[in-house]
């Protein structure tokens, strides 16, 4: 075999080589971008919520009574069965009423003209409360807390059944209570809430909860139920079990 025989055959192999090179690449490069487009969009994603068990004590307070506010003491057990989806039992009870500018209006009127209608005033208020509601969580993201701590935080939504019982009391001590403000009120429920995870284990819960059914906030022995919104906002404290957070491939 001649030198010029050699040389034309190294040149031969040597394109070979490029050319094979160059198709390994290209072939890479689209496995790569096949990938990226049919795999997940977020990859090693913290997985707050995937199948754990959520505790969340909590502080409520109705909002839109025109003679009662209502504060309420209660708790929400939940499991989630995914990140996005999960279900809820949720239980209230009554603790505090405070009184509006409008039942002092009215009860300072009555006083002022001496109405024996007075001693027929009473208002409802919530006694307790006890529900099943589903979540789903359709926003998840974080912030920079004095451009040092990650926060993460979820948005979510809440739909459900509830079932709250109802009382009333009297405008004066011994005065007569209309037995008709008083019962169990089946109510459909709507809500929006949104959690800041301080730790793995741990987050702040806001939510604010619409209970939809009929009632009669005031009565003076005619009591004309009304079907309305009653908004409840409530703060509280959620702890995860089990502590470990899962994390998505």
């Amino acid at each position: 075999m001649t030198r010029q025989t050699l040389c034309r055959l190294f040149t031969l192999l040597t394109i070979c080589a490029a050319s094979f090179a160059f198709d390994s690449e290209a072939y890479a490069q689209e496995s790569r971008e096949t990938a990226r487009e049919s795999g997940s969009v977020i990859r090693h994603q913290l997985l707050y919520r995937s199948t754990r068990v959520e505790l969340a004590p909590m502080l409520g307070m109705t909002l839109n009574d025109a003679y009662l506010r209502n504060g309420i003491v209660g708790a929400t057990l939940s499991y989630h069965l995914t990140n996005e989806w999960g279900l809820s039992a949720v239980a209230g009870y009554g603790v505090a009423q405070l009184d509006t500018d409008l039942r002092n209006s009215v009860e300072a009127k009555l006083e002022e003209n001496a109405s024996d209608e007075l001693n027929q005033l009473s208002y409802s208020h919530i006694q307790w409360l006890a529900g099943l509601e589903v979540n789903y969580v359709p926003i998840v993201g974080k912030f920079s807390l004095f451009n040092s701590i990650i926060t993460n935080y979820d948005v979510h939504l809440i739909a459900g059944f509830t079932f709250i019982g109802e009382t009333a009391q009297s405008a004066i001590d011994g005065g007569e209570v209309d037995s008709q403000l008083e019962g169990l009120r089946p109510a459909p429920t709507v809500g929006l809430g949104t959690r800041f995870f301080l730790g793995d284990g741990i987050s702040a819960n806001i939510q604010l909860r619409d209970y939809l059914y009929s009632r009669s906030e005031v009565s003076t022995l005619t009591s004309d139920p009304e079907f309305k919104n009653n908004f409840m906002l409530t703060l509280g404290m959620s702890f995860f079990f089990p502590q470990e957070v899962k994390i998505s491939r």
